[in-house]
């Protein structure tokens, strides 16, 4: 089985969905700061780094939408299948009761 996909599109949907993600739940992972000592918090860099998700997908959407700057990737399921069963295989026989 095959799986056809547009790497930008797929991948500034993700990318945007998880950053949206990352910044809503920052307030509720992160405590603030019970000393204020200016701007930067502990929060801070959390909410640069979901601000960097955010824009990312906002130009991988930008640039499949509008430009059509998209490649068709196609997933090949039988070979991504055997080398997933290779990798979760060790944890598995592995793993302690």
């Amino acid at each position: 089985m095959k799986i056809e996909y547009k790497s930008n599109l797929y991948g500034g949907l993700v990318s945007l969905i998880f950053g949206v993600l990352l910044f809503l739940i920052i307030p509720h992972q992160i405590a603030p700061d019970l000393i204020d000592m200016g701007t930067i918090t502990s929060r801070t860099m959390p909410y640069i780094i979901s601000v960097v998700f955010i824009l990312c997908g906002i130009n991988l959407l930008v640039q499949s939408i509008i430009f059509k700057k998209d490649e068709i990737k196609v997933l090949n399921m039988k070979q991504e299948g055997v080398v997933f069963l290779f990798c979760i295989m060790p944890d598995c026989i592995c793993r302690d009761s």
